[in-house]
Formats: C-alpha cells, structure tokens, sequence
C-alpha cells in the first residue's frame, strides 16, 4: 500500500509508513497462522473420524474459524479506513464493526468490493460460525443431539389453569441435518468447517487483489478530539459545522 494521508501529530509524521503497515502486517501474519492451524485441524478430523482426537481437532477448526474471520475484520478495517475506535471504553479501544465495514465495502462500488460483502454476510449466518457459537455458549451438535433442558408449561384462560405439558430444548440448527445419526452430524460439522474455510480464503485473496486494483493507500491514524471543557470525546471536529 502507497502512503496516504499523513498523520497530524509530529510523533508519527515520520515513522507512520513503517509503524502504520506493520500494524496491519501483524494482523495479517495472525490471520495466516489460524488459517493454517484451522486447515491442519480440519486434516485430523479427517483422519479421526467420531474419536476423542478428531472432535478435539473439530473444535479447535470451529474456535479458531471465527477467530479468523475476527482478524479478518480487523485487516479490512486497518486497509479500509473504517471507523475503529470505541470510545466508550476507558482507555480508547479498539473495537471493529462488520455493519461498517459492510457500508465502506457497498460505497466503493468495486465488483471485488461487492463479492467481499457479500461472503462478510454469508461467513456471519455461516453453520460453521453457528455450530462455534453453540460451543462455546451451550451444546453443540457434533456427533449427537443432546438435550439442553427439561421444562414444563401451562396454559391459563379465563383464571383457570390447564394441562401441565413437559418439553424439551435442542440446541438450535439439528433438524438441518435431516437425521440424527452420529456419522451424519459429524459429515455435516466437518462440511460446513471446511466450505467456511474456503470462504475465508477466498475472502482473503479478494481483498488482496482488491487493495491492488484501487491502489489503496495507507490510511492515516483515527483522529480522536476532546474537549477540556466538558471532557467529552469525539471522532470529529466539534468545530465544524
């Protein structure tokens, strides 16, 4: 990336070329690790099919995919100038924005640009990303449909009380594999890991040839304003109009 705007302060004026793309260049140097280690997970799956060691590796391919598409968001963030800065947080910190990186990808009406928000959409509502997402919050379906709890419910009309009827909670998503047979719930984790993969990879490459087809520069550093006065911080000048 050629050097774009310049930063205001004196401190980065001379170094922000080299400071500012090595930041981005560390994300991006992370981002390659878990895609590889997510690839290398993938491959014992593969190999431990419905044992201790591929379910093990299964779950490491779902936690490290959405880690990577984190550190995705966070190199097109960097690349593209969207807004990152939260300042609601004590220090300033950074915080990335898929809906934001979404509008900056729509306005550069770029065909590259387009593909690369719309696979951002696809990655988000993703089985792979779901499946994670149970994981780490309750069950998720891997080799089995487990129960997450019992309860029982009532009707009342007219201050009456009805039939007492039980029920049970699946974790969500079970029914789209059509049975619930352990080597058809495996098949369908170790599917949908590998197809989000691609999908990150391909991402990946679009971005890159995206960034040279524009000639992208260097965005310069965010620019925070606080007023003495009332403390309050803004990513604007409150001077202007």
């Amino acid at each position: 990336m050629a050097e774009g705007e310049r930063p205001r302060g004196r401190q980065l004026q001379g170094s922000w070329e080299q400071v500012g793309r090595s930041v981005i260049q560390g994300w991006v140097t992370d981002l390659g690790r878990y895609l590889d280690r997510t690839t290398s997970a993938l491959a014992r799956a593969h190999r431990f099919p419905l044992k201790e060691r591929g379910i093990a590796a299964l779950e490491e391919a779902l936690w490290r995919l959405d880690a990577s598409r984190e550190k995705l968001h966070a190199v097109l963030t960097l690349t593209l100038g969207v807004r990152h800065l939260d300042l609601t947080t004590d220090p300033i910190g950074f915080k990335v924005d898929p809906k934001r990186i979404g509008a900056v990808l729509r306005g550069m009406g770029h065909p590259k640009a387009t593909k690369l928000d719309r696979l951002g959409k696809r990655l988000a509502e993703h089985p792979a990303i779901n499946l994670r997402n149970q994981l780490s919050h309750g069950v998720a379906p891997l080799t089995d449909v487990r129960v997450r709890c019992f309860f029982e419910a009532v009707a009342i009309r007219n201050n009456s009380i009805g039939i007492w009827r039980s029920h049970v909670d699946y974790p969500p998503g079970w029914r789209a594999h059509g049975d619930i047979k352990d080597t058809t719930m495996w098949a369908g984790g170790v599917s949908a890991s590998s197809e989000a993969l691609d999908m990150l990879c391909e991402s990946v490459s679009l971005l890159a040839d995206l960034l040279e087809e524009t000639s992208a520069k260097l965005p310069a550093p965010a620019h925070v304003y606080r007023d003495v006065d009332s403390g309050r911080l803004t990513l604007h000048d409150p001077r202007s109009p």
